[in-house]
Order: C-alpha cells, then sequence, then structure tokens
C-alpha cells in the first residue's frame, strides 16, 4: 500500500465462456498477499452478479 492508501491487484489468468468470466488474482494490501478468485456473471452485457 502506498501514502495514497491504495492497493495492488494483478490478475494472474482470466477465463471466459457464455456469460461467466474467471479472474485469479492476487491483492496486495500492504501486508500479507491475498490469493483470489473472482467469478462474474453477465447479463445483457453488464455483470450480474460476482463472487470473490
Amino acid at each position: 500500500m502506498d501514502e495514497t492508501g491504495s492497493n495492488e491487484k494483478v490478475v494472474h489468468r482470466l477465463t471466459s465462456g457464455g456469460n461467466l468470466v474467471v479472474a485469479v488474482a492476487s491483492l496486495d494490501y500492504g501486508g500479507p498477499v491475498y490469493e483470489t478468485v473472482f467469478i462474474f456473471e453477465f447479463r445483457d452485457g453488464r455483470i450480474a452478479t460476482e463472487t470473490a
């Protein structure tokens, strides 16, 4: 984390099929680095649901 309070997000893999997009990423808030998976479901070209 820098002096502005921002954090770093690094996307390692992005996979899509149909109306789903899965992103594998790491999140660094200036302490432990969290490995996470985001699942986005799209409807009518917009994000309908997000699960992390």
